[in-house]
């Protein structure tokens, strides 16, 4: 078992082209996402990942992620 965590920050409407008058977004806030979880090892090849995710832009965003890995 290994535990895992990442910090991330990203914004993909950081700043739009201008498409006229009334017409063009807002920019949008840079999202922080924190990451947490664990790896089990299954086997050499095999690896089992849960994390959870807070999203601090948009907590509705916040999720748990379940997942399987393999190599060969």
């Amino acid at each position: 078992m290994a535990p895992f965590a990442r910090l991330e920050y990203f914004n993909t409407g950081k700043k739009y082209d201008d498409i006229g008058a009334g017409l063009t977004p807002a920019p949008l806030p840079t999202e922080r996402v924190i990451t947490t979880g664990l790896n089990f090892d299954i086997n050499q090849h095999v690896v089992v990942k849960a994390d959870m995710q807070w999203f601090r832009q948009v907590s509705a965003n916040n999720r748990f992620n379940l997942g399987l890995g393999w190599s060969f």
